[in-house]
Formats: structure tokens, sequence, C-alpha cells
């Protein structure tokens, strides 16, 4: 009976942090939020773990690419964004007719939830990428 409790309390331990994951190539990749917080002196880092052990900090940033035909920032203005500004234009894209040429960094609020915000915007049909704008770690080899 003890054991059945304790798998159930993990199981719902597990699913609070259902939310907490993006798409990295059209596949989820969970992650599991770390204690650690780190102040800069423009924003907040909160850092995370993917299943493979790899550690990521995340601001409140999310980087958005649309499809060619479509017009990013009105269809980035539909959603309640702090800011909406272009990141650069891709050269080093192979299908550059399918894909918008430029990059999005969006701001969200500080309140709201990058993952969910992020996942939203992947789940746009006029939107490509959607992608939090992760602070990795550097592993010297």
């Amino acid at each position: 009976m003890k054991k059945q409790i304790a798998l159930l309390l993990i199981a719902l331990s597990l699913s609070a942090g259902a939310n907490e994951y993006y798409y990295k190539h059209g596949q989820k990749v969970e992650l599991t939020k770390l204690a650690e917080k780190r102040l800069d002196t423009t924003k907040m880092i909160k850092y995370y773990i993917t299943k493979r052990g790899n550690k990521l900090g995340v601001t409140n940033e999310v980087i958005v690419q649309c499809k060619a035909d479509v017009n990013c920032t009105s269809v980035l203005n539909a959603y309640s964004l702090e800011t909406v500004s272009k990141l650069s234009k891709i050269s080093l894209v192979k299908e550059v007719s399918k894909l918008s040429e430029t990059l999005f960094l969006v701001k969200i609020k500080k309140d709201e939830n990058i993952f969910k915000v992020s996942q939203e915007l992947y789940n746009n049909k006029d939107i490509v990428l959607a992608h939090p704008n992760f602070i990795k770690t550097i592993k010297k080899r």
C-alpha cells in the first residue's frame, strides 16, 4: 500500500510539470525545473534539465519563424506579447521557399509561462518555428 501511494505521489509530481516542454525538430522535449535561479541585471533566468541531462537557462524570450507567404508581424501582434522585433535574416536555409527568411525575437510578459506561450505559437498554422531562447551552459571537452 505504501509503495502504491509513493508511486501515485511521484506520478502526480511528474504530471505537474507536464507543460514544461518545447519542440525541437518537431519532437517534444520534456524538461524538469531546477531550484536554481539567477537574476541578471536585465532579466531573470530559470534553469531546467532535459531527460538527457542537458542544463538549459530560460528567460522570457521566444524565437519565432513564420511561413514564407505570411506577414509574421501581424500574426504575432494577435498575441498578447510584450515586444516583437526582427532578429535577423536567415542565410543558411536550404528550403527558403517554404520559410520566411526572417527570425523574430518575441518577449513575453514576466508572469507568463514561457513554454505555454511557445507551444501556442508553435501550434499556429502560420508559424513554422517557436522556440524558447535558451541560455545553454558550455561544456569543455
